[in-house]
């Protein structure tokens, strides 16, 4: 059995400091539910960019590499139009899913919220 190698070590303090300050906020349930499902609400807007980024990566994939044929009893033509739609509706999903992520409320915009005061 070997003996620890710091048995007498000590450790010299210089100076402490002490941040214990509180701020208490008073504030009913129901104000708060409202503010944080509208905060959470915002927060699922703001990550809406991912699956709409996916949905354009594969259309304009499909739409550069596929041969549309006749499928269906529908035409080559309607097929390719019909990717090409969604491919323009996928894109302005993925602009909006990108301005709301931008627009997204931060936490610090919560917090000032849950604290402001009625009065003024």
């Amino acid at each position: 059995m070997s003996t620890p190698k710091y048995t007498n070590s000590k450790v010299e303090v210089g100076k402490v400091h002490r941040n214990v300050s509180q701020d208490v906020v008073v504030i009913t349930v129901d104000r708060l539910r409202i503010l944080i499902t509208t905060h959470i609400e915002f927060v699922e807007k703001s990550t809406g960019w991912q699956a709409a980024l996916g949905v354009f990566i594969s259309l304009v994939a499909a739409l550069s590499t596929a041969d549309f044929k006749e499928t269906f009893n529908v035409a080559g033509d309607v097929w390719k139009a019909l990717f090409i739609i969604a491919t323009i509706i996928s894109f302005a999903w993925l602009v909006r899913g990108v301005v709301y992520y931008f627009k997204a409320e931060k936490i610090e915009s919560l917090l000032g919220k849950i604290t402001a005061s009625d009065e003024t």
